[in-house]
């Protein structure tokens, strides 16, 4: 489980992070993860007066992505984000399952 962490390394290295989950896993194991909604490459801003930098994918790209490293998604929703004014704002929610192939 990883929520609202993955958002918060560069996005390059979100395959990193989703393989070596799948090498933590046992067989059958399962992946829920929150990761970002919009495409972001980066952003560098305070949050509640400390640095924070943000890196995301698009929606469409991370659910890609975690197939591509070998997970089949059983589940996935959009949250939006109520401390946004803006409606599009959010999180995706994925649940999913360790494939039995190695990456």
């Amino acid at each position: 489980v990883s929520f609202y962490a993955i958002i918060h390394v560069p996005r390059q290295d979100h395959e990193s992070i989703l393989k070596q989950c799948w090498n933590l896993l046992k067989d059958d194991g399962l992946l829920c993860i929150c990761v970002g909604a919009d495409d972001l490459k980066l952003d560098y801003d305070t949050w509640d007066g400390e640095p924070m930098y943000w890196s995301q994918w698009d929606m469409q790209t991370s659910l890609q992505l975690v197939k591509y490293c070998n997970f089949e998604i059983l589940e996935n929703k959009f949250i939006i984000d109520t401390t946004s004014d803006d409606p599009t704002c959010g999180h995706l929610f994925i649940l999913a399952k360790k494939k039995q192939t190695p990456i």
